[in-house]
């Protein structure tokens, strides 16, 4: 067989270049068009399989609701007991974490760029205060909020739920991402379709692409928000698991992190450690050295979850805050 030389490949490429352009672009339109549906197909097996599944994975929170904090800020809540515990993570004065940054308007300009916001930072940082807080300010201008329910089997709803008669407005609020995601691994056969031959194996990821896909779909997507927290470590808790960072699988996934602005949430500076000090001892009934603040704010470890821990500590024991009492970290308490 003899192959062409160079110049006659060249010439038919020339004279037949329209051709093959065209044929090219119909290749790519079958291709896409195959790969979405598939997607459809996915989705329409994945509704058949948990037809019979009725619960809503999120909790609802109308708009104008008077207890935003204490429903986002849950686990505190359940461990609290008492809505007027004052070391509950909701009763603590919200601080300004940077003399310099106003982190609130950062956090709600970022939402407005795209819609989606991921809220990156370690643990004990405020992540969900902050995200609550936002959340907090948009439902007092009437959005809903639905709240994922850590656990539950999310996925595409047969059908619109039928007590949300208003379908503006709607801010999803996605906590714990990051552990969310790692479950979702040893988790991915729906309810009821455990039988091996009807697999649904659906990362968590692309479950939630779909749901939130399906409400933009539904109520237009400028009528959505999302609001999702993680943690970031880069090094693992344990030598047996990915870090945290790595649980949430940013190199894949790409169309749904795309659609996210991420932000790290900043460290707060010791003037923020010191007026949280400030403001919550005398409520919870501590004795304290304020002339001690400015040591405890320079030797904590840079959360405020470790100065809500060591007042728990301290108060529990009758003890005085001082430089003395005070432990710069309690690593691992509040994970």
């Amino acid at each position: 067989m003899n192959l062409p030389d160079l110049q006659t490949l060249w010439e038919f490429l020339q004279d037949n270049w329209n051709l093959l352009a065209g044929v090219a672009t119909t290749l790519v339109a079958i291709a896409t068009g195959t790969t979405a549906l598939f997607r459809r197909y996915r989705q329409h097996r994945r509704r058949q399989l948990i037809a019979g599944i009725d619960a809503f994975p999120f909790e609802v929170l109308q708009p104008y609701s008077k207890n935003v904090l204490s429903r986002l800020l849950r686990e505190s809540q359940v461990i609290a007991r008492d809505l007027n515990e004052p070391l509950a993570d909701f009763n603590i004065p919200y601080q300004t974490r940077r003399n310099n940054r106003n982190t609130r308007q950062e956090l709600e300009n970022a939402l407005e760029e795209t819609g989606w916001l991921l809220i990156l930072g370690s643990a004990g940082l405020g992540k969900t205060r902050e995200a609550s807080e936002l959340a907090k300010l948009l439902n007092n201008e009437g959005w809903t909020i639905f709240k994922y329910l850590e656990g539950e089997w999310l996925d595409i709803p047969a059908s619109f739920p039928s007590d949300i008669c208003d379908r503006r407005k709607l801010l999803f609020f996605i906590d714990n991402l990051h552990r969310i995601t790692y479950r979702g691994r040893k988790r991915e056969f729906a309810p009821g379709a455990e039988n091996p031959s009807q697999p649904l194996k659906v990362p968590f990821q692309e479950r939630l692409l779909d749901v939130l896909r399906y409400f933009e779909d539904e109520c237009d997507s400028d009528q959505i928000r999302i609001i999702a927290i993680s943690r970031n470590e880069i090094f693992p808790d344990s030598p047996d698991s990915p870090s945290n960072l790595e649980k949430l699988e940013l190199d894949n996934f790409s169309q749904l992190w795309e659609r996210f602005r991420q932000y790290t949430l900043p460290e707060p500076d010791d003037s923020a450690i010191i007026q949280l000090l400030t403001d919550t001892v005398p409520k919870a009934g501590i004795q304290s050295k304020p002339e001690d603040y400015p040591l405890i704010a320079q030797r904590n470890d840079n959360t405020f979850n470790n100065i809500i821990e060591n007042l728990k500590t301290i108060r529990g024991r009758n003890w005085c805050l001082s430089a003395d009492t005070f432990l710069e970290t309690q690593h691992g308490t509040w994970y």
